[in-house]
């Protein structure tokens, strides 16, 4: 025979309504050891004890799995973000590369036009150029090639170091020192 606790703790949740929707239960026991269950706290019981019906405890589990569930989701779209910007940023590096190449391909191609003080130039045919102008284009010749591993590695991936990126953007340096 089942005991009388027992019976009215199977069938009090089909007797309170909103049971295990988030109203609690409270199992009180008087003075003279009755047990009652109700919905709200009897001010007079000796002691009183909230009761978790099955019902809770499934929604207790599927908020939990829907808190993770979320979590997971928006881990996920941080990583998507993330990716994304690191996509937008590599594609910036690579322009930004590209950009200081055509500059120093541009900056060679005019000291080479230019020549030098007494007139030597690959136009004008004249003789050996100084040497202030072989350093000049050496100089350019170096920028070029250090624009090109730029590019390269840009193209690979690897992100340029902020001073690299600023000291490289400010342009031909066709002054003589």
């Amino acid at each position: 025979m089942k005991s009388p606790t027992l019976h009215a703790v199977l069938w009090l949740p089909l007797l309170l309504p909103g049971v295990g929707l988030g109203q609690a239960i409270y199992k009180s026991i008087d003075s003279e050891g009755n047990v009652t269950y109700s919905g709200t706290a009897p001010p007079t019981a000796a002691a009183i004890e909230p009761v978790i019906i099955r019902s809770d405890a499934r929604r207790d589990e599927r908020l939990k799995a829907q808190r993770l569930r979320e979590d997971v989701e928006r881990q996920a779209a941080e990583e998507r973000n993330r990716r994304e910007q690191d996509k937008a940023r590599r594609a910036e590096a690579v322009a930004d590369a590209e950009q200081r190449l055509n500059a120093a391909r541009q900056g060679l191609e005019a000291v080479l036009r230019r020549g030098d003080d007494r007139g030597h130039s690959p136009e004008r045919g004249m003789a050996l150029p100084s040497q202030a102008h072989r350093d000049l284009v050496e100089r350019e010749e170096r920028r070029v090639r250090e624009a090109e591993r730029a590019v390269r590695e840009a193209k690979a991936g690897k992100l340029p170091q902020e001073t690299k990126a600023s000291s490289a953007a400010s342009g031909p340096r066709t002054e003589r020192q």
